[in-house]
C-alpha cells in the first residue's frame, strides 16, 4: 500500500490533489514516512513545475501544521511572483496566503483587487477572484458581487463558470440572487446544456424556492424522458 501511494505521490502526471491524499495517507498508516512526505511536497512547491501543483502542495504543506506554514507561504509568494502563473491559480495563491497569514490579509485582498482589475481577466478568473475574497473577507461581499456578475454575464464564459459564478452569486446575502437564478434558468432550460451540468444546476436552483424547484423536477423529468 505504501509504495503504491509513493508512487501516487511522485506522479507529476497525476491530478495534484490526488497526490495530496497520497502524502496524508502515507502519513496516516505510517508516520515514519513523514519526512518523506514532506520533503517530497517541499520540493514540489518550490519547484518551476506546474503552477497548479506547486500551490496544490502548499497548500499541502500548510495541511500538516503550522509549523510548515513559513514553507507554505514562501510558495504562495513565489507563486504570485511568477509570470508564468495562470491568474486563476494567483487568485488562490492570495487567497491562501490572507488565510494562512492573518497579518498579510490586507495585502491579499489588494492583491486579489488588482487581478480582478486587470485586463487579462476573463470569467474564469473573476469566479476564482471572488471565492478567494470571500475566503478572507466577508466585509467585501458587495465587491466579490460585482465579479461575479461581471462573470456570470459573460456569454463567451464556458457554462460551468457562469453556474457556479450565479450559484456564488445566489448564496451572498448582501446581493439580489435574481441575478443569478435567471442565468440557473437559462442553463437549465438550454437543449445544450450538459446533461452533468443540468442535474447540478437543477439541484442549486430547486434551493432558491418552491416554484424553481417545480421547474427544475420539471426540466430534469422531460430530459430524462
Amino acid at each position: 500500500m505504501i509504495q503504491a501511494l509513493r508512487t501516487i505521490l511522485g506522479d507529476g502526471q497525476a491530478n495534484p490533489w490526488t497526490r495530496v491524499y497520497a502524502a496524508r495517507a502515507m502519513v496516516l498508516l505510517d508516520f515514519d514516512k513523514y519526512e518523506e512526505v514532506i520533503g517530497v511536497l517541499t520540493e514540489l512547491a518550490s519547484s518551476t513545475s506546474d503552477p497548479d501543483h506547486r500551490y496544490v502542495a502548499a497548500r499541502a504543506l500548510a495541511l500538516f501544521g503550522p509549523a510548515l506554514h513559513s514553507d507554505a507561504l514562501n510558495a504562495l509568494r513565489a507563486l504570485l511572483a511568477d509570470p508564468a502563473t495562470p491568474l486563476s491559480t494567483r487568485c488562490d495563491a492570495a487567497g491562501s496566503l490572507g488565510e494562512l497569514a492573518p497579518d498579510s490579509n490586507d495585502e491579499a485582498v489588494q492583491i486579489l483587487r488588482e487581478l480582478a482589475a486587470g485586463p487579462q481577466a476573463r470569467a474564469d478568473d473573476l469566479l476564482h477572484a471572488a471565492r478567494n475574497l470571500l475566503r478572507i473577507s466577508r466585509a467585501s461581499d458587495a465587491e466579490a458581487a460585482t465579479w461575479l456578475i461581471t462573470a456570470l454575464n459573460d456569454m463567451t464564459a464556458e457554462s460551468w463558470t457562469r453556474a457556479e459564478a450565479a450559484d456564488q452569486l445566489i448564496q451572498l446575502q448582501a446581493a439580489d440572487p435574481h441575478a443569478g437564478i435567471n442565468v440557473l434558468r437559462t442553463i437549465l432550460n438550454d437543449a445544450g446544456t450538459e446533461e452533468e451540468l443540468r442535474i447540478w444546476v437543477a439541484q442549486r436552483l430547486a434551493k432558491c424556492g418552491s416554484q424553481y424547484r417545480e421547474e427544475a423536477l420539471a426540466a430534469l423529468t422531460q430530459t430524462s424522458g
